[in-house]
């Protein structure tokens, strides 16, 4: 019922953590800053997918720790490094310009019963609303309408977000992303437990 007064919205990211493109030194490097909350600690040497006119594999340049300042302790800020997609300053040029994104490069794998993958933050959260919408289907909702937003931006400040909500003016809201895995050094206060069920935050 879009005309009901309760109004509610429910809400999950699609947008995922990456790099966007500087821009591109003489000898055809890409140089990038942070899109979204990147930890650079996992940046060097990790493959990188760059979504230029075409879709470009690269990798982030890497020093042995005996070349860095401070050893294995150190990690160049983001700004500092490099994305080597092996093409010269000319060639890079043709496919790859200012304001592209770069997102690491992987694939779906299963660990046990479990998947591993970039971008499950958040687009777990997108494959339970869609759930939810399956399940709606047979509700009478009468008293209430319901928009499901799929959002962008998330990373970048939930502008995608604001600006639904201004749209869909709901009277609650009900917004889903994932949180920490129980691992070693996580308080258990602090992370999910797998199959646990959902876990609340106010």
């Amino acid at each position: 019922n879009p005309n009901a007064e309760r109004r509610i919205l429910l809400d999950a990211h699609l947008d995922q953590i990456g790099l966007i493109v500087t821009w591109i030194d003489e000898q055809g490097f890409l140089r990038a800053a942070p899109c979204g909350g990147v930890d650079r600690r996992v940046l060097p040497g990790s493959p990188m997918t760059v979504l230029g006119k075409e879709k470009l594999t690269g990798v982030v340049c890497c020093l042995p720790p005996h070349l860095v300042e401070g050893g294995e302790e150190k990690v160049q800020p983001v700004d500092q490094m490099a994305v080597d997609i092996g093409l010269s300053k000319e060639e890079a040029e043709k496919l790859v310009s200012p304001g592209d994104r770069i997102v690491f490069c992987g694939e779906q794998r299963t660990l046990g019963s479990r998947v591993t993958s970039p971008g499950l933050d958040d687009r777990a959260g997108c494959a339970v609303l869609l759930r939810v919408a399956e399940l709606l289907q047979t509700e009478k909702l009468d008293n209430c309408s319901v928009t499901i937003l799929l959002s962008s931006r998330e990373e970048t400040g939930a502008q995608g977000a604001k600006t639904a909500a201004y749209s869909s003016e709901p009277t609650e809201a009900v917004v889903v992303d994932v949180s920490f895995a129980a691992q070693p050094g996580v308080p258990e206060s602090k992370s999910g437990k797998l199959a646990g069920g959902p876990m609340l935050g106010i």
